[in-house]
């Protein structure tokens, strides 16, 4: 029997599930991790969190697994796929692996105020040109722009090549990569696409729109969609 490993990370919790080659769950685990509210319409959420929410919960349903069908189901598991809160924006660290604040979640308004400024200068309709997006706070370039502006040293780290930006896909999966020993950071498009940071004029025409710059040359940016993920199951669960 194969399998298949699903992990869904949500705005309220992260859940793991295991379904077999009829498409039936066979295992599965949730967990939930904080909301944090500043003041009114401000969401964050602290991505160490919910990474280890992640993480533990596809050691628990992996768990399940090996508890009923044996410790040989582990090495049918023949894909991972990863479903996740979309436009929640993450600014970590390169070198440490660390975020260096609090994610900016999806339906946080923080940043209306920086896309009035881009409309009043006469450019929001290049946004939508480039990006097929209309210029809105709900997506993830203007909340790195506020990260890199007010963030301590953010902007001058994102220059030298120091910072790694992602929606929360990107962030788990260079979270599942490095802890199991491995190092690349793909994105996939249909992600990348809600960031309007991703052009659909093609690769040679990226969307450098003022105020809205990728942290310096980010991995994120590169959009590789595909990963050799399925072996780090065993090493999920070794680790746990």
């Amino acid at each position: 029997m194969d399998y298949i490993l699903a992990l869904d990370q949500g705005t309220t919790s992260s859940r793991a599930i295991i379904f077999d080659g009829a498409g039936k769950p066979v295992a599965s685990h949730a967990s939930e991790f904080r909301q944090t509210f500043p003041q009114a319409g401000h969401v964050e959420h602290d991505a160490r969190e919910i990474w280890q929410s992640q993480w533990s919960a596809a050691q628990k349903s992996l768990a399940q697994l090996a508890a009923v069908h044996g410790q040989a189901a582990l090495g049918r598991i023949r894909a991972v796929g990863i479903a996740n809160q979309r436009e929640t924006t993450v600014l970590w660290d390169r070198a440490t692996g660390e975020p260096i604040c609090n994610a900016i979640v999806w339906p946080h308004r923080r940043t209306v105020s920086v896309c009035e400024a881009i409309r009043k200068s006469g450019k929001a309709h290049l946004i939508q040109q480039k990006t097929g997006l209309v210029l809105d706070a709900y997506f993830s370039a203007t909340k790195l722009a506020w990260m890199l502006d007010n963030i301590p040293a953010a902007r001058a780290k994102a220059a030298r090549d120091e910072l790694c930006f992602g929606t929360v896909d990107s962030w788990l999966i260079y979270k599942f990569a490095h802890t199991c020993g491995r190092g690349r950071l793909p994105a996939g498009t249909t992600r990348a696409s809600v960031t309007t940071r991703l052009s659909i004029l093609g690769a040679d025409s990226p969307c450098n729109t003022p105020n809205l710059a990728a942290a310096g040359n980010s991995e994120f940016v590169r959009f590789a969609v595909q990963y050799e993920f399925a072996r780090t199951v065993e090493d999920i669960l070794a680790q746990r």
